[in-house]
């Protein structure tokens, strides 16, 4: 195979693409309420103008068929010549960073261990089932190491979650690893950070 076409490529894009003044704008008078949502939507194709963290309300499971699973195995129908489909998939840190134990209910997770080990578990359930699909090159968007370099969002971390940001990267790191750790020899795992 060509060495352009084989895992790992040498630049993925990882985060969103500048929106442009007029999106911004129309953002900025949605949060005026100068325009209703429905117009924001039609303009910029979201409502949100911050996304809402998860919040865990019982036991993490996967559900039948896995998550992305399906939207895999279309780009894998869609492909051709060759070319090695990729897909990326948020990283499980995304669970915690912004609500952290508020966000995850105690009476499910009164050790909020048993909460990192079947975030870990369903994480690696679901890339066996992306290998079962043919997925043999995925990445994992690792946002919130670049956002403990912040200190506002260090602040924050500290303040709002109740978590010392010095501790996340390691723990963050060891749940990657524990996701990926029975993927099959042949696949190509990345994890990307904003820089």
């Amino acid at each position: 195979m060509p060495p352009h076409r084989k895992p790992p490529f040498r630049a993925d894009h990882v985060g969103s693409l500048l929106r442009p003044k007029s999106l911004l704008g129309a953002r900025e008078q949605r949060a005026r309420n100068e325009i209703s949502a429905a117009e924001l939507k039609q303009r910029d194709g979201e409502t949100e103008l911050k996304p809402p963290g998860p919040v865990v309300t019982g036991k993490l499971g996967l559900p039948p068929g896995g998550i992305f699973v399906e939207d895999f195995k279309f780009l894998a129908s869609v492909v051709a010549g060759g070319i090695t489909p990729k897909i990326t998939v948020p990283s499980p840190s995304t669970m915690h960073f912004r609500g952290g134990r508020t966000a995850n209910d105690a009476y499910a997770y009164p050790d909020i261990g048993e909460f990192y080990t079947d975030l870990a578990r369903v994480y690696a359930q679901e890339v066996r089932a992306f290998a079962d699909a043919g997925c043999r090159y995925l990445q994992i968007d690792e946002v919130n190491f670049a956002f403990l370099c912040d200190p506002k969002l260090r602040a924050e971390v500290r303040t709002t979650i109740g978590e010392e940001p010095d501790r996340l990267p390691h723990m963050y790191a060891a749940l990657i690893n524990a996701s990926v750790a029975t993927r099959p020899a042949d696949a190509c795992i990345s994890a990307a950070a904003m820089r």
